[in-house]
């Protein structure tokens, strides 16, 4: 639970809540198509405080981080995040993550309930660094607010982070600059004694409480990978497709640095993640098997329906010789072959959107 006031908040104001990692978060305030159209045109408020934050602190934090991290942390200033992820030596995903450097401090985000793997799995590389890691998943609470709109309501905390990944800090709130919905975001972070004063202050403003179903719709139409979904220890970052963002090809070494070379340097992968559009109305579950020329070729990570396109819309992994846009494959859900092809993500972009 948690933060039991502010669940409290939430179960007084409407909200249906579900659990999350032991968090209770609202997974709706009304209609979730409503919600998800509602930040394709103005602006929404959702609790994602069931994201990890942890620190990293000690005068050997950057170069450490250099060698774990598959990005580059050596060139980031004061104010400025990347996005990056944690590999086996095999190049497997232990987690993404986004990274914020703070003067000589490095705040993370982690994927819900990865918090204690990552710590776990990063900690026995520490050797003789001076370097200490602080888990502040259970005493911060973060807010995400999405939306073409959300610069209007939220004057009281200008100046805001104009570029992915920046942050600035107001009085006691951080704020980050995020675009996983599709959509300019801002992430709001604060100590748990203050995140309801927080939440009640962006409601004031008009921006509409929303939950974890219209994020789920939003980031699936943004093509963003989730770590439980698209990512996990099974995928290395070069078959997600996130290399762009997530890796600096040029810094040197890291846990998994030869592995993802190697791949690289050969030049494919031999399966991919791609996007998914599906006939009818059909919503097939996780898991549900992909074909192609009726063999078995993939699986879906993620289906829904599209609030922006009115379609049903997935994604997926699937085998190179099936991963060209446009291949039609068919879907084998609860007894049924239900048609499908290949298609670009991002499935719906703002133009205005800097990616």
């Amino acid at each position: 639970m948690k933060n039991k006031k502010l669940n409290s908040l939430h179960i007084e104001s409407g909200a249906t809540i579900e659990n999350k990692f032991d968090w209770f978060i609202p997974s709706q305030y009304s209609d979730p198509i409503e919600e998800h159209l509602k930040c394709r045109q103005d602006a929404i408020l959702i609790d994602l405080s069931h994201y990890g934050i942890i620190e990293f602190i000690g005068n050997d934090a950057s170069t450490f981080l250099q060698g774990m991290i598959t990005n580059d942390v050596s060139t980031l200033e004061n104010g400025e995040g990347k996005y990056g992820t944690f590999l086996t030596r095999q190049g497997k995903i232990i987690s993404d993550l986004y990274l914020y450097k703070n003067k000589e401090h490095f705040q993370l985000i982690l994927p819900p309930g990865e918090n204690l793997n990552f710590i776990s799995s990063i900690e026995k590389f520490i050797i003789m660094e001076e370097v200490e890691i602080h888990d502040h998943s259970e005493t911060l609470s973060m807010f995400g607010v999405f939306g073409p709109n959300v610069d209007d309501y939220l004057s009281d905390y200008f100046p805001l982070p104009q570029k992915p990944h920046q942050h600035t800090t107001h009085i006691n709130t951080q704020i980050i600059n995020e675009l996983w919905t599709g959509e300019k975001g801002y992430l709001f972070i604060v100590e748990n004694d203050e995140a309801i004063d927080l939440w009640k202050n962006l409601i004031s403003k008009g921006i509409q409480p929303s939950g974890l179903n219209a994020f789920e719709s939003l980031t699936l139409e943004s093509g963003l990978p989730l770590f439980g979904a698209e990512l996990g220890p099974d995928i290395n970052p070069m078959q997600a497709f996130i290399e762009n963002e997530a890796i600096d090809f040029e810094k040197g070494c890291y846990i998994g640095q030869e592995v993802i070379a190697k791949i690289k340097y050969i030049g494919q992968v031999n399966k991919g993640l791609i996007g998914i559009e599906i006939q009818g109305e059909k919503i097939p579950k996780s898991g549900t098997e992909i074909y192609f020329n009726n063999e078995e070729v993939g699986f879906i990570t993620r289906c829904n329906f599209s609030p922006s396109t009115n379609k049903i819309i997935a994604m997926g992994y699937i085998q190179k010789k099936a991963m060209d846009i446009g291949t039609e494959i068919s879907i084998f859900s609860e007894g049924e072959n239900i048609q499908a092809k290949v298609i670009k993500t991002p499935f719906f972009k703002k133009d205005n959107n800097e990616k």
